[in-house]
């Protein structure tokens, strides 16, 4: 991956004042915090440690002779820009700081004679400030860069989202604490680890999604904390991590179709996926959950043969959830929901939890019910064969079920996708009979904004 240097943060402020004793004092002020300070005499001066230095808060007083305050800030905008810049001022001079605010892009100034613990607070609030952005600025390049490379990762992908995962959970959760915004960021992240596995395997982004949302739904129907609520959920969005560095064969079966030896690798999963991780101090309560979600109630899974009350509640949960999606999708039918219900009621007591059985029913059939609608529309369009025709892309004749072209702007919820839909580079955005909210609408528009797919949006005729 192209070399990203994390940033380092300076904690390092400048003074600029031409009185001596002010600077000393201010000086004086700040001798027990963590900062470096850094004092100029005139604007000059503190231009050229500028270029020497990178300053995260800019400090400087208005009434300077050769160069006021207000030209100094001015001309610091070239030199640092992210750099917060505040002016200090007499109550006289209001106009002055009026000035250094638009002419200096001053973030605020503060009068003289100052107050030390106001003036601590305010450079704290800054440098903090400064710190977040140069922060966010790192995560965004971070995020771009991966992007571009999901592709070209092989036989370094292991280490690659070890590392990577640990830089972006790291940053993001430290910045949610602070904004909210980042915060969403952090979410985002979490969601693109979790599909990574679709560049391999197309079933898998969905499959995450759907066990993440009913584990989601259980864990707080079961009236477990706001936190291990929002364990279990990214626990459920990542519980198949551990396959992306899977021989293919293991993701183009199904467990039980396996045999003994590639049965013996598949077993290895949820301790890769703990271990990928695991170097992320906040997401260890999320890896152990991870590592035991193949574990059986009556001991007989693995990796750690663990028992009833001993396997951790998401890892009870998740199971449970993930065993329902892959039946569902597996039967494809309209009687699917039931019949995996009951395929699950079967293993109570043997594989799952029977306490947490009730809580599941009607969180399923809420989740699947458009699904099963949409297999028995399917089915018969397949069924009645009319209309069936052919269309083009890229040269390549592909047939398909009865369809209408839309573009973004004429769909609305409800339609059903004829076919996978990919963006212009080949990333999967939604799979074929996925009924259209409003949310997946919004974001269909964005693609076609940002990475045009070739064609318009498939849907399914009605018949």
């Amino acid at each position: 991956m192209a070399n990203i240097i994390k940033p380092e943060i300076p904690n390092r402020i400048l003074f600029v004042d031409d009185e001596d004793n002010v600077l000393k004092s201010l000086k004086r002020v700040f001798v027990d915090e963590d900062y470096e300070v850094l004092t100029a005499s005139s604007g000059k001066d503190g231009l050229n440690i500028l270029n020497k230095n990178e300053v995260s808060v800019i400090i400087s007083d208005q009434r300077m002779p050769e160069m006021d305050g207000a030209t100094f800030l001015e001309k610091t905008i070239e030199l640092s820009p992210n750099s917060i810049r505040i002016m200090l001022t007499g109550y006289s001079d209001i106009n002055d700081a009026i000035k250094a605010i638009n002419k200096g892009g001053a973030n605020r100034y503060i009068t003289k004679p100052w107050n030390d613990d106001d003036l601590v607070l305010a450079v704290r609030e800054c440098n903090d400030r400064y710190n977040l952005v140069k922060r966010n600025k790192y995560l965004a390049e971070l995020t771009r860069k991966q992007k571009e490379e999901l592709e070209q990762w092989s036989a370094l992908l292991e280490e690659r989202v070890k590392k990577q995962t640990a830089d972006i959970q790291k940053t993001n959760k430290e910045l949610t604490i602070s904004n909210r915004r980042l915060g969403e960021n952090f979410n985002a992240l979490i969601k693109t680890l979790s599909d990574l596995l679709g560049y391999r395997n197309k079933e898998q982004i969905s499959h995450s999604r759907n066990v993440a949302n009913l584990s989601h739904q259980v864990a707080k129907d079961l009236g477990l904390s706001i936190e291990e609520v929002a364990v279990i959920n990214v626990a459920a969005l990542l519980h198949d991590i551990g396959k992306l560095i899977a021989p293919d064969q293991l993701l183009s079966k199904p467990p039980e179709e396996l045999n003994a030896e590639e049965f013996e690798q598949y077993k290895h999963h949820p301790i890769r996926g703990q271990l990928i991780i695991d170097p992320i101090e906040d997401l260890r309560k999320v890896g152990l959950i991870i590592r035991h979600h193949h574990e059986f109630y009556n001991g007989k899974g693995f990796p750690d043969r663990l028992k009833g009350q001993d396997i951790p509640i998401g890892a009870r949960i998740i199971s449970m959830a993930d065993f329902i999606d892959r039946s569902i999708k597996k039967i494809k039918a309209p009687q699917a929901v039931g019949l995996s219900l009951y395929d699950m009621k079967e293993e109570l007591g043997q594989r799952f939890d029977p306490s947490l059985y009730p809580l599941f029913e009607e969180p399923v059939k809420r989740l699947y019910a458009s699904l099963s609608k949409t297999y028995v529309e399917i089915e018969k369009l397949v069924e009645k064969k009319r209309d069936i025709i052919k269309f083009v892309v890229d040269g390549e004749s592909v047939k398909s079920i009865p369809f209408y072209e839309y573009q973004p702007d004429e769909l609305e919820t409800g339609m059903v996708l004829a076919d996978e839909l990919r963006s212009g580079s080949g990333v999967l955005l939604l799979a074929k009979g996925k009924v259209l909210t409003q949310i997946n609408i919004n974001s269909i528009k964005r693609v076609y904004i940002i990475d045009p797919p070739k064609r318009g949006v498939l849907v399914v005729k009605e018949v």
